[in-house]
């Protein structure tokens, strides 16, 4: 029994591309992934899938199951064959005709949702969700004027009429979805949408199909493809065309060639927390509560900035965190605290951060090249905080002193226990609430290429031009 609020059956919208396609054919590619494997995802938890796409063939078949719970409505609006996109917007009145007959055909109440995705199917989504009385989500994909602001030589600006479309789309949207923070800043600062309306949600990667394989599987696909066996191959996964940037990949290709030749390389040590890796720090307590506060407001569209960061730890520091009640131990070493703490700060590397262009100091001594550091609080008190805080903003040649602090150098095993759900971050990522966590010290687990060798840490944080492998 699916729970009544989540969708029965939804209504999925491409009208300029196919899931049937195969990607890297025509105009098939990144979104063809996106809405086939959501589609999969979503029949998979129960809620059924119907997407609704243009044909363009007369041997295409009107209903085709694609995956259980999931079938794609090939619908006949135009001309039997691949349409440019510039001549797709002729097509949508008829489109949107042949959803809402499919609609009417059907017993009452038929769709729960209607997921549009790329401007043009907002169109018909938003036509849709009047005539159905159901929601709207959209997903953009692409937006005009982020294109126009970022034409390649020889690409054409995009028309007015689709600027316009998407404004109208936007607006219409009950529900709109970024697949990145960045995104989420473009709709609402360039097509104003309300930030109430648009959520975050990061596109993840198939790792059955993006994972390395065997070392027999690799030699196997090298001699087929007539590679080296010592070569360094790299992959482009998109279509051929310059908005997607191949060209730097081939840049990226060449300079790794010239690094290696020159022997500008050396391995570095990452750090482990219950067996997943983290380059250069993680955080049990008030700096994850941040970070979690503050992807809350990217979700919502805000930007990234300093300035949201100090607001909302401000505002975390005096109205949200427990500064009264410590909740996380250390238990390995033993003897490094007999105290519970408020927070717990582990370094691989230093400096913590950067606001503007100033260095953060947690764990100064923190390096690549040693264990892990640490930095807890025994105290959360505004006389403790502020003294840290200067500290972390002083020169870093030395380790943060005080009574209200612990610390910890080059350690090779760590384990912090809470007596209730505290948040964690690991690289500024929000990972969620954790009671217990191992972290292990990997010594000279990654090969680093290309960066400012006699200072990783700075460079990557930086992003100074370089390559990891």
């Amino acid at each position: 029994m699916v729970p009544k609020h989540v969708p029965r059956r939804i209504a999925t919208l491409s009208v300029h591309t196919s899931p049937l396609d195969q990607p890297g054919t025509g105009d098939a590619g990144g979104l063809n992934v996106y809405v086939v494997e959501v589609a999969k995802l979503l029949a998979d938890r129960g809620t059924e899938v119907e997407i609704f796409t243009r044909a363009v063939c007369r041997d295409t078949p009107p209903l085709a199951e694609l995956a259980p719970g999931v079938l794609v409505r090939s619908v006949v609006a135009g001309p039997f064959e691949e349409l440019d996109k510039t001549d797709l917007p002729g097509q949508v009145c008829q489109f949107t005709l042949e959803v809402l007959r499919a609609e009417a055909e059907a017993e009452p109440g038929r769709y729960d949702l209607v997921h549009a995705h790329y401007w043009l199917s907002g169109k018909v989504g938003a036509a849709a969700k009047e005539r159905w009385g159901v929601p709207l989500v959209q997903s953009m994909h692409t937006l005009g004027k982020v294109k126009n602001a970022a034409l390649a030589i020889g690409d054409s600006a995009e028309p007015d009429d689709r600027i316009r479309g998407e404004h109208e789309v936007v607006a219409a949207a009950d529900r709109l979805i970024a697949n990145t923070a960045e995104e989420a800043r473009q709709l609402t600062e360039l097509y104003g949408a309300d930030p109430a309306k648009v959520r975050t949600v990061f596109p993840g990667a198939d790792l059955g199909v993006f994972q390395p394989g065997s070392p027999s599987a690799r030699r196997k696909a090298r001699h087929k493809l007539g590679l080296p066996q010592d070569a360094v191959v790299l992959v482009f996964a998109g279509r051929v065309q310059p908005l997607k940037g191949p060209d730097i990949v081939l840049e990226a290709a060449a300079r790794l060639i010239e690094d290696l030749a020159r022997g500008n390389e050396r391995r570095i040590g990452l750090g482990c927390a219950n067996g997943r890796y983290f380059t250069f720090n993680a955080g049990l307590g008030l700096d994850a509560e941040v970070v979690r506060a503050v992807d809350g407001r990217r979700a919502h569209g805000r930007a990234l900035t300093p300035a949201l960061f100090a607001r909302t730890a401000l505002r975390q520091y005096y109205q949200v965190t427990d500064r009264r009640q410590a909740a996380i131990h250390i238990t390995e070493p033993a003897d490094l605290c007999p105290d519970a703490v408020f927070l717990c700060i582990v370094s691989n590397s230093a400096p913590w951060t950067y606001l503007g262009r100033r260095p953060v100091h947690t764990s100064p001594h923190a390096s690549f090249d040693t264990g892990l550091d640490l930095l807890g609080f025994r105290s959360l008190s505004t006389v403790t905080t502020l003294r840290t805080l200067r500290q972390m903003l002083a020169d870093g040649t030395g380790p943060l002193r005080g009574r209200g602090l612990v610390s910890g150098h080059d350690l090779k095993v760590l384990e912090l226990t809470a007596d209730r759900p505290v948040a964690f971050q690991l690289d500024g990522e929000y990972v969620g609430e954790i009671e217990h966590v191992t972290f292990q010290s990997a010594p000279a687990v990654l090969r680093v290429i290309g960066l400012c060798t006699r200072d990783p840490g700075n460079a990557l944080k930086r992003n100074c031009p370089g390559y990891c492998q």
